[in-house]
Order: structure tokens, then C-alpha cells, then sequence
């Protein structure tokens, strides 16, 4: 404690750093014109005379250089490498991303207010970023009353894909100049290949509005995770051709049928029972790109077309279950808490945004909750616990990670989940960057 400030690092050297700077008249972080433009949109949306509670601040290619500088070598050199390879490819145009939070606000238990501040210039793949703001955000007939969350926003496909090169080369390809237009080539020449157009027989049939639905299977395993990705399309028989051109011949996927409509499933392979030890085969030692391979997404993938999308479901009986919606009742329109969280964002001036949110905490929070609690979560298959996974993996590959938190004694989730109300957000795209505002209900 000193000047009436508390500091708390895990670092020795940053709490002298602070110190050395309490004092001096160095320039400080209240001076820097991104962090400023950050404070200045969050004080546009509050008040100016609005004092928050936390405010926060991250300058994203310098936070990344300085976790970094705490790994060891060679996880500080692959990270670098991507690093690196994002600014190559454009991406510096973020220069900072910063908010305020309030508790207790009105009738709300929460409010954020978060700015990603990108004044540009856009270059290379910085397009990929292309969120253009809509106003049609009525809920699709296909979207369950079963959900966990429920995100629904505009995109622009077309452009994103026209901008992927530079991305692409300098990540995929190591910096390789023309490997994106290479692969695409290859789908569309390679005799063995799909033979494809991929921007012209499959992207430029896709519409701008996509939704994800994320739900759970009772009982909480590290498999119950189900997640539902719904991408507008304008001509779903062009679709629904691409589709069987990509997929007809994949090993891995298989063509079913149900209600008329065509479903292609991903079976992943059988895992061999034989395993060989190759890394003291000259020749045959893992790559660096080998050992960075992670497991897919969706690795039981299933895909169809109908109702004005492209539908994509982490499993066929998650798809099929989908499929048999045909009572309004029982789609998410119905759901009171989705009808209140839209009607806040709409009188918080979000009736013009680029992307829309709703949770159902309880039922979010609920895998987290019980796999921390089984002492499961580095075993989970759920988005975020491959997220975990890759920041947190072991350097020994293959290996589970040890769970840092202790969850076995935390209370029944019964307890817990009569605390946890309906949330939301909204984001909007601005000429400089996106505000995004959210919020959390009390729950009735």
C-alpha cells in the first residue's frame, strides 16, 4: 500500500515498476490515445458524469508479448510466430480493447460497457473482420426452446473469404506467399479432389446472418455439450450441390437421409489399436506443425439444408432432434427470458447492431459448474474446455492437464442456479471499432 493505492501482482518486479511510477511524472497510461478513445466511447454511452466501478484496459499485441515473455522458450517462440504472423497479415489495426463495469445498476445486476478500438487502416486480411450491422433480428422457426445461449448477428461472408489470404499464408503457410489461392486451386483442379469453386459454387450462396445455439445433455458429461451453427443461405439447392461436391467423397463423412432432406455426417475414424514410436526413425520425426495438430470442433459433425440455412450440428441426433420442431411452442420465440433480454437491448438503442446475445446463466454455467466439481473440466469436450485446454495443455504431449481448482467442495448446483438470471449483449459496428453493451437480470 502506498499513496492510498493497493498493488497486487505476481510479480515482484511489477509492483517496483508501479512504485518507481506512483511518484515521477513518465508519461502514463491516461496519456495514450488508445486507451483514451476507449474511456472517451464508454463515457459517450454512460454519462460523462458516470464514475464505473471497474475499468479495464488491454492493448492486445503488447498483453501478448508480455505472456509471452513468461513462457518457456519454445512455447514463447510458437506464440511469437503467431503473434507475429497476425500483425503481418493486418490485424494491428486493433490497437486496444477496454471497458467499465457497474453491479447493482437500476434493475440490473450487471452492466458492461466494452469498446474494441480499431481505427485502421484495414489491410490485407483485416477484412475478414466484417461485421455489417442489421436489423432483422426475429428469431429463426428452427432454434429450440432447449438452449443454454443463443447468439444471432450479420457477417459478410463474401468479403471475409476474399480477405482470408494474407491470413492464411502467414499462419498456414509460414509466411508463404500464395498458399491460400494454391488450396484453392487444389479443390478446384486436383482430379482427386472435391473440383470445386469454392467462392463461386458454395460462398457467394450464403446470406450475411449467422446464429449459434449452444445446449446440454442431462446427465453432465464431458460429452454434453451440443452446439448448433445456422448460416443463412439465398439458394439452397446451389448449396445443397457444393455440399455433396465437398463431402461425397470425404472418408469420413456419410450421406443419410431423414425427412426428406439430405444429412452429411462425420464419423471420426476408429482409433488404432497399434501404436509406433517413429522418433527414432531418422526422417520420420514429428514436425513442429504435426505436434501443434489439435482435435477438430466438431469432430461428430452433421450438416443439411433447409429452412433458408446451412445447418451444421456438433451431432446427427442433436440435427435430428432440431429437425423435428413443428409447434411454435416449442421454438426459442417462446421463451420469456430471450423476450425480456431483447426488449432491453432494444431500449438500450440496440435495435441496429451487428450481433445480438442471450444466456440462460443457470443453464450455461451448469457443465462448467458440475465438470469443475468432478474434478472433469481438462477431460471436457465442450468449446470452452478445449479453449482451456490449448492455454493451460502440459508441455508433455497427450497428456491431461491437472485440474487447478478443487471443485469437490462446492454446493449442489441446485443451490446455486436460483441466483442466476437471464443476460444479454449487443454489439454495433462503428467506423473506428465495435461497443459492445450487456447486461444481467436478476432472476425471478
Amino acid at each position: 500500500m502506498d499513496s492510498g493505492v493497493l498493488i497486487v501482482s505476481d510479480s515482484p518486479a511489477v509492483v517496483k515498476d508501479i512504485l518507481a511510477r506512483i511518484d515521477d511524472d513518465k508519461p502514463s497510461l491516461d496519456e495514450d490515445a488508445s486507451y483514451q478513445a476507449v474511456m472517451a466511447r464508454c463515457r459517450q454511452d454512460a454519462g460523462e458524469n458516470h464514475v464505473p466501478q471497474v475499468r479495464w484496459y488491454v492493448d492486445p499485441f503488447g498483453y501478448a508479448a508480455a505472456v509471452r515473455s513468461l513462457l518457456p522458450e519454445d512455447e514463447n517462440a510458437r506464440r511469437g510466430r503467431i503473434a507475429a504472423a497476425l500483425e503481418a497479415a493486418g490485424f494491428s489495426f486493433i490497437r486496444g480493447i477496454g471497458g467499465w463495469v457497474d453491479v447493482a445498476v437500476d434493475d440490473f445486476e450487471l452492466i458492461h460497457r466494452t469498446y474494441i478500438y480499431a481505427p485502421g487502416p484495414r489491410e490485407k486480411s483485416a477484412n475478414v473482420l466484417s461485421f455489417p450491422n442489421g436489423e432483422d433480428f426475429s428469431v429463426p422457426s428452427w432454434v429450440p426452446r432447449d438452449l443454454a445461449t443463443y447468439t444471432t448477428g450479420y457477417c459478410d461472408i463474401l468479403k471475409a473469404f476474399d480477405s482470408i489470404g494474407p491470413v492464411f499464408d502467414e499462419t498456414i503457410g509460414e509466411g508463404e506467399e500464395g498458399v491460400w489461392q494454391d488450396v484453392l486451386a487444389s479443390l478446384k483442379d486436383d482430379p482427386y479432389g472435391p473440383q470445386i469453386d469454392l467462392r463461386n459454387e458454395l460462398i457467394v450462396h450464403l446470406g450475411q446472418r449467422i446464429t449459434v445455439v449452444t445446449s446440454y445433455k442431462q446427465p453432465i458429461t464431458t460429452k454434453s455439450e451440443r452446439l448448433l451453427i445456422g448460416i443463412e443461405v439465398v439458394d439452397e439447392a446451389k448449396v445443397e450441390a457444393a455440399l455433396a461436391k465437398m463431402l461425397a467423397n470425404e472418408p469420413d463423412f456419410y450421406k443419410r437421409e431423414y425427412k426428406g432432406l439430405t444429412i452429411w455426417e462425420k464419423v471420426p475414424p476408429e482409433p488404432s489399436e497399434m501404436e509406433f514410436d517413429i522418433g527414432g526413425i531418422p526422417g520420420l520425426e514429428e514436425t513442429p506443425a504435426a505436434e501443434e495438430t489439435s482435435e477438430p470442433l466438431l469432430p461428430n459433425a452433421a450438416v443439411t439444408v433447409t429452412k433458408g440455412h446451412l445447418l451444421i450440428a456438433s451431432h446427427l441426433e442433436h440435427l435430428k432432434k432440431i429437425l423435428d420442431i413443428e409447434e411454435p411452442r416449442e421454438t426459442a420465440a417462446r421463451i420469456p427470458e430471450l423476450l425480456e433480454v431483447m426488449q432491453k437491448i432494444e431500449a438500450m438503442d440496440g435495435s441496429k447492431s451487428c450481433v445480438r446475445f442471450f444466456s440462460l446463466t443457470d443453464e450455461e454455467y451448469r457443465p462448467t459448474f458440475e465438470l469443475i466439481r468432478q474434478g472433469k473440466m481438462p477431460e471436457s469436450e465442450t468449446v470452452l474446455g478445449r479453449v482451456l485446454n490449448v492455454i493451460l495443455a502440459p508441455p508433455e504431449k497427450g497428456k491431461v492437464r491437472e485440474q487447478r481448482l478443487d471443485g469437490s467442495k462446492l454446493p449442489d448446483f441446485e443451490v446455486v442456479r436460483r441466483h442466476l438470471g437471464p443476460a444479454g449483449f449487443f454489439g454495433v459496428t462503428e467506423d473506428e471499432g465495435w461497443f459492445f453493451k450487456g447486461f444481467g437480470l436478476p432472476k425471478k
